[in-house]
């Protein structure tokens, strides 16, 4: 395995004899970037266990015969040059480990490819190279390599930083996951581009859709060879909320209908708040960030003719801008007062209707408000799961008892359980239609995106039946 620049003299440099065999170009003792945190202990008995393949367990650990010749290689002194413009000194940490992480980030390149496809490739070289020698005179099938300039163009000091982020620390692993790690590729590459490196070129295709051109090493090959490496090396963790079920409301309901009974006005406000919270969520499949977005003046203006419909419903208006939207605004969404639990909606967003307007004297701004602004999530989860501990405690065969308080949340805890409990017992095209809002394909073709209050609500009307059949199995 030889470097890019094998015996070629490069500026002030003398010409560089790096090679190694693959196994022998293995990661420094003293790396210390994460590597699997998505496994356990339990699956790590597992490998043990199942006596995984040595080639298996040195995986993101060294380098295999015949990487040079799938991804661009430069050794880790080719690199320091490259980089750095000069040689390291062995006495200064900081150059030492420049050096680590230029070892990582070679050795992240070469793992975004798998064994047998660096195997192959080198044994189609070796062979098409003594066919083409036998039979021919061609002398130089395999093209040329190295890199005549000293300069860092494959992107290995953005590899570096992101390499560095990935020591931070983590909420859910010892330290911070792929997905966060990654946005350091995405702020170089905007910075790139707003800097003196813009490209002005872009490439219109036939369905009107525009690509742009940009110099930037991150979005090129090597660089993205390197990060899908890193993030196989990482490994990854997923942590789901726990989903709610009506079982679950229902008992909240129990506890804070019972505690609304004794309390005084100001920790009624905080129990409708959260019960309210939990109906919107649920009933609707909304996000948690997306419930402050509820508009009060939108659920007075429809409440007395949804309320008077032969099939009564709440009318939920939502405005903002939502994940995908431009510009903000207005989405209709119903909660039917019938649900095939019967889940107490009307009852919780009556009793804070009422206070907004009757005790607050509001009637327009969002509906959940918050020490004089628009409430968000944060400020009703701490609640919520104060809930849900009290539900484990006077209910407990109605959460598992494996269920952790913590994964619950508002974040996608009811839209979680909305949409377990809603499969399987609709069809995808009601499923499809309630959540249509959401798609920015179907906003750009339905005409939707800016229309007023009144035109959306007017907008969705005709699909009303149809959209409440899938509260209704709730």
């Amino acid at each position: 395995m030889f470097c890019n620049s094998f015996l070629l003299g490069r500026g002030p440099y003398p010409p560089c004899r790096r090679a190694w065999c693959g196994p022998c170009y293995r990661e420094m003792p003293e790396d210390p970037f994460p590597r699997l945190q998505g496994v356990g202990k339990d699956q790590s008995d597992e490998w043990e266990a199942m006596e995984v393949e040595s080639e298996e367990d040195e995986r993101h650990r060294s380098a295999r015969n015949g990487d040079h010749l799938v991804t661009s290689f430069e050794c880790d002194l080719c690199h320091f040059r490259n980089c750095c413009g000069r040689d390291p000194h062995l006495s200064s940490h900081k150059d030492r480990f420049t050096l680590v992480c230029i070892r990582r980030g070679n050795l992240d390149a070469f793992w975004s490819r798998e064994i047998s496809t660096v195997r192959d490739n080198l044994r189609r070289v070796q062979r098409d190279e003594e066919a083409v020698k036998k039979f021919t005179s061609v002398t130089d099938l395999v093209p040329e390599f190295g890199n005549p300039t000293v300069k860092d163009r494959l992107g290995m000091k953005f590899i570096i930083a992101q390499l560095v982020t990935t020591l931070r620390e983590g909420k859910n692993t010892e330290n911070i996951q792929w997905d966060t790690a990654r946005k350091t590729g995405s702020w170089i590459r905007n910075a790139w581009d707003a800097g003196v490196n813009y490209v002005s070129q872009g490439i219109m295709g036939a369905d009107k859709s525009k690509a742009y051109v940009s110099s930037c090493p991150t979005v090129a090959d090597w660089f993205t060879r390197a990060s899908h490496g890193c993030k196989a090396r990482m490994g990854k963790v997923k942590i789901q909320n726990e989903p709610l079920t009506a079982e679950i409301v229902l008992a909240m309901d129990d506890i804070a209908s019972r505690e609304w009974d004794q309390a005084n006005e100001e920790e009624r406000a905080d129990i409708e708040d959260v019960m309210c919270y939990v109906m919107f969520e649920f009933c609707c499949a909304l996000r948690g960030e997306e419930v402050p977005m509820i508009s009060l003046r939108g659920l007075i203006e429809f409440w007395d003719e949804a309320a008077s419909d032969p099939d009564p419903f709440i009318m939920v208006t939502l405005f903002g801008r939502f994940k995908g939207e431009m510009i903000d605004t207005w989405h209709c969404i119903p909660i039917p007062d019938h649900t095939a639990s019967n889940l107490p909606a009307r009852k919780w967003i009556s009793q804070k209707l009422r206070r907004e307007v009757q005790y607050n004297g509001r009637r327009e701004g969002p509906f959940f408000k918050k020490e004089g602004k628009k409430g968000k999530m944060s400020q009703y989860n701490g609640d919520f799961r104060t809930m849900i501990d009290k539900v484990k405690t006077h209910h407990p065969h109605v959460i598992s008892e494996a269920a952790k308080t913590e994964l619950f949340s508002l974040w996608r805890s009811g839209r979680r359980g909305a949409t377990l409990a809603t499969t399987g017992k609709v069809s995808d095209e009601i499923i499809n239609l309630f959540n249509r809002w959401r798609k920015v394909e179907a906003g750009k073709g339905s005409g939707a995106e800016g229309l007023s209050m009144h035109q959306t609500y007017l907008h969705v009307k005709n699909t009303m039946p149809q959209l409440r059949e899938y509260g209704k199995v709730l």
